[in-house]
């Protein structure tokens, strides 16, 4: 008798290769380099739209949206109800990205851009009145909200930062945690490890450590917060627990060699995304499709930012 295939296996074996050919179709990763090196904003534009990725609107954040739109759909056709996880989990991240670009402009910026979309300029409107409630998510939104104040009293663009990278791993928690989808968690847990040892290199570098200096730290990672501060005092101490997790390994690796807090933060995160791209590319593997979302959408965000920062002629 013939053996029938699930339907889910019809559609695991349809996005395994569907990734690979919309990967080797996809302009993104190449157009990001060739972005980064333009001396111009109209250079970077023009680029832009040479890619294909423009949709013809004059409006690089819709077109990016677009693009964004088009990457949810076929996540919707390939997994059926897991979709709407994933889709909120990548979506988050470039939430955060646009309401630090709006904050960060209504705050500092001497002279405001003249709005090029209609998302941009609701965004730019919200800022601007210091109400962002129509926002669906409304963690972010209150995140947005708080920094606002108190970006405008440190006067320290790195409060927008912190305050809305906090709001944003906290609401990929909760949506990697209520998902089911068990790859998803590990990515967040992993996000957590990496930004938590980032978090312990700047702390070491310091003469005195601030007051409750454990809040500086997100929960939910591999790596406890208490074996992080012994890290921070005492690192002979904390090496038993930091070596049992492969970026604890890393982060005592980098310790020996008396790395910087940046040459840390970028160890950690090109192991990261390595990790990602082996899964990815991992032809059968359950964290495929997962994975190839999440770095799909990083590279539109990478490329978001890379515009906006030629725009506004600052780093973002």
């Amino acid at each position: 008798m013939k053996k029938v295939r699930k339907k889910k296996d019809i559609d695991f074996i349809f996005a395994s290769s569907s990734i690979n050919v919309r990967e080797n179709r996809s302009p993104l990763r190449d157009t990001i380099s060739r972005v980064a090196a333009a001396e111009t904003y109209a250079d970077a534009m023009k680029i832009f739209t040479e890619s294909g990725l423009d949709d013809g609107s004059g409006d690089f954040m819709t077109s990016l949206d677009r693009q964004s739109d088009d990457m949810y759909a076929f996540l919707r056709e390939v997994t059926d109800s897991n979709s709407e996880p994933i889709i909120a989990y990548m979506n988050a991240r470039k939430e955060v990205l646009e309401l630090k670009t709006a904050v960060k402009t209504q705050v500092f910026a001497e002279e405001k851009p003249t709005p090029t979309g209609e998302r941009e300029a609701l965004l730019a409107s919200m800022a601007a009145k210091g109400d962002f409630s129509k926002l669906e998510a409304e963690a972010l939104a209150d995140a947005a909200k708080k920094a606002l104040p108190e970006a405008s009293a440190s006067r320290d663009p790195q409060t927008v930062d912190l305050i809305l990278d906090r709001a944003l791993y906290e609401y990929r928690r909760d949506i990697a945690g209520t998902s089911g989808i068990e790859y998803l968690s590990t990515v967040c847990k992993n996000d957590a490890d990496i930004k938590n040892l980032c978090t312990a290199f700047r702390l070491k570098r310091r003469k005195a450590l601030p007051e409750n200096a454990e809040n500086f730290f997100y929960d939910g990672g591999a790596i406890s917060v208490p074996d992080l501060m012994l890290f921070v005092k005492e690192p002979e101490k904390a090496k038993k627990a930091l070596s049992a997790t492969e970026y604890g390994t890393l982060a005592l690796e980098l310790a020996d060699k008396k790395a910087s807090p940046s040459e840390c933060e970028r160890a950690l995160e090109e192991k990261y995304y390595a990790g990602l791209m082996k899964v990815k590319d991992d032809i059968f593997g359950s964290g495929k499709v997962v994975a190839y979302a999440i770095l799909y959408e990083k590279w539109l965000c990478d490329l978001r930012l890379l515009l906006t920062a030629k725009k506004v002629g600052k780093t973002i």
